[in-house]
Protein backbone atom coordinates (compact mmCIF):
# COMPACT_ATOMS: atom_id res chain seq x y z
CA UNK A 1 0.00 0.00 0.00
CA UNK A 2 2.82 2.39 0.80
CA UNK A 3 4.38 1.80 -2.61
CA UNK A 4 1.06 2.63 -4.29
CA UNK A 5 0.73 5.71 -2.11
CA UNK A 6 4.24 6.79 -3.09
CA UNK A 7 3.31 6.49 -6.77
CA UNK A 8 0.10 8.41 -6.09
CA UNK A 9 2.09 11.23 -4.46
CA UNK A 10 4.44 11.26 -7.44
CA UNK A 11 1.53 11.54 -9.87
CA UNK A 12 -0.11 14.28 -7.78
CA UNK A 13 3.13 16.25 -7.72
CA UNK A 14 3.43 16.08 -11.50
CA UNK A 15 -0.20 17.03 -12.16
CA UNK A 16 -0.16 19.91 -9.71
CA UNK A 17 3.18 21.22 -10.99
CA UNK A 18 2.48 21.06 -14.71
CA UNK A 19 -1.31 21.12 -15.03
CA UNK A 20 -2.45 22.90 -11.83
CA UNK A 21 -5.08 20.19 -11.26
CA UNK A 22 -7.43 20.75 -8.30
CA UNK A 23 -7.48 18.27 -5.43
CA UNK A 24 -10.93 16.85 -6.15
CA UNK A 25 -9.94 16.30 -9.78
CA UNK A 26 -6.73 14.56 -8.68
CA UNK A 27 -8.74 12.06 -6.65
CA UNK A 28 -11.23 11.45 -9.49
CA UNK A 29 -8.45 10.97 -12.04
CA UNK A 30 -6.61 8.55 -9.76
CA UNK A 31 -9.74 6.42 -9.35
CA UNK A 32 -10.52 6.53 -13.07
CA UNK A 33 -6.99 5.46 -13.99
CA UNK A 34 -7.31 2.19 -12.06
CA UNK A 35 -3.64 2.43 -11.06
CA UNK A 36 -4.37 2.77 -7.36
CA UNK A 37 -6.70 -0.11 -6.53
CA UNK A 38 -4.63 -0.71 -3.36
CA UNK A 39 -5.73 2.72 -2.15
CA UNK A 40 -9.39 1.88 -1.71
CA UNK A 41 -9.93 4.84 0.61
CA UNK A 42 -9.75 7.14 -2.43
CA UNK A 43 -13.24 6.03 -3.49
CA UNK A 44 -14.63 7.07 -0.12
CA UNK A 45 -12.78 10.39 -0.29
CA UNK A 46 -14.22 11.05 -3.74
CA UNK A 47 -17.78 10.32 -2.58
CA UNK A 48 -17.44 12.60 0.44
CA UNK A 49 -15.97 15.44 -1.61
CA UNK A 50 -18.88 15.20 -4.05
CA UNK A 51 -21.19 15.41 -1.01
CA UNK A 52 -19.64 18.80 -0.17
CA UNK A 53 -17.53 17.52 2.72
CA UNK A 54 -14.21 19.42 2.94
CA UNK A 55 -11.21 17.55 1.55
CA UNK A 56 -9.25 17.31 4.81
CA UNK A 57 -12.20 15.87 6.75
CA UNK A 58 -13.06 13.44 3.94
CA UNK A 59 -9.45 12.29 3.61
CA UNK A 60 -8.90 11.69 7.33
CA UNK A 61 -12.27 10.00 7.86
CA UNK A 62 -11.71 7.68 4.89
CA UNK A 63 -8.29 6.66 6.14
CA UNK A 64 -9.67 5.99 9.63
CA UNK A 65 -12.29 3.69 8.10
CA UNK A 66 -9.72 1.85 5.98
CA UNK A 67 -8.98 -1.75 6.99
CA UNK A 68 -5.34 -2.21 6.14
CA UNK A 69 -2.26 -3.71 7.67
CA UNK A 70 -0.13 -0.62 7.95
CA UNK A 71 1.31 0.83 11.10
CA UNK A 72 -0.19 3.77 12.99
CA UNK A 73 2.89 5.82 12.02
CA UNK A 74 2.20 5.18 8.35
CA UNK A 75 -1.46 6.11 8.81
CA UNK A 76 -0.35 9.43 10.32
CA UNK A 77 2.00 9.88 7.38
CA UNK A 78 -0.84 9.35 4.90
CA UNK A 79 -3.09 11.70 6.87
CA UNK A 80 -0.42 14.39 6.59
CA UNK A 81 -1.34 14.80 2.91
CA UNK A 82 -4.63 16.48 3.74
CA UNK A 83 -2.94 19.19 5.79
CA UNK A 84 -1.44 20.94 2.79
CA UNK A 85 -3.19 19.87 -0.42
CA UNK A 86 -5.41 22.59 -1.80
CA UNK A 87 -4.41 25.04 0.93
CA UNK A 88 -1.52 26.89 -0.67
CA UNK A 89 -0.17 27.89 -4.04
CA UNK A 90 1.24 25.39 -6.52
CA UNK A 91 4.84 25.69 -5.31
CA UNK A 92 3.79 25.20 -1.68
CA UNK A 93 1.83 22.08 -2.54
CA UNK A 94 4.62 20.67 -4.70
CA UNK A 95 7.30 21.22 -2.06
CA UNK A 96 5.06 19.63 0.58
CA UNK A 97 4.50 16.63 -1.70
CA UNK A 98 8.26 16.28 -2.25
CA UNK A 99 8.82 16.29 1.51
CA UNK A 100 6.07 13.73 2.04
CA UNK A 101 7.43 11.52 -0.74
CA UNK A 102 10.77 11.45 1.08
CA UNK A 103 9.06 10.48 4.34
CA UNK A 104 7.06 7.73 2.63
CA UNK A 105 10.20 6.44 0.90
CA UNK A 106 11.98 6.27 4.27
CA UNK A 107 9.02 4.37 5.72
CA UNK A 108 9.05 1.94 2.79
CA UNK A 109 12.79 1.36 3.21
CA UNK A 110 12.44 0.65 6.93
CA UNK A 111 9.51 -1.72 6.29
CA UNK A 112 11.57 -3.61 3.70
CA UNK A 113 14.50 -3.90 6.13
CA UNK A 114 12.15 -5.18 8.82
CA UNK A 115 10.68 -7.70 6.40
CA UNK A 116 14.14 -9.00 5.47
CA UNK A 117 15.16 -9.27 9.12
CA UNK A 118 12.00 -11.14 10.10
CA UNK A 119 12.27 -13.37 7.04
CA UNK A 120 15.77 -14.43 8.07
CA UNK A 121 14.59 -15.02 11.62
CA UNK A 122 11.67 -17.21 10.52
CA UNK A 123 13.90 -19.24 8.18
CA UNK A 124 16.36 -19.81 11.03
CA UNK A 125 13.61 -20.85 13.43
CA UNK A 126 12.11 -23.25 10.89
CA UNK A 127 15.52 -24.79 10.18
CA UNK A 128 16.22 -25.26 13.88
CA UNK A 129 12.73 -26.67 14.50
CA UNK A 130 13.18 -29.12 11.61
CA UNK A 131 16.56 -30.19 12.95
CA UNK A 132 15.08 -30.59 16.44
CA UNK A 133 12.23 -32.74 15.16
CA UNK A 134 14.70 -34.83 13.17
CA UNK A 135 16.82 -35.41 16.28
CA UNK A 136 13.77 -36.37 18.32
CA UNK A 137 12.63 -38.85 15.66
CA UNK A 138 16.06 -40.51 15.51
Amino acid sequence: MLNSFYQFLNEMETKIRYQAVAVDDLISQAIDSGNYNNLSFLISVNKMIKSSIPFEIAWNKSIDEEDSFISPQDIDLIKMTARFLGKSDIEGQVSSLVLQKNLVKNSIDSAEKELLLKGKMYRSVCTLAGAGIGIILI
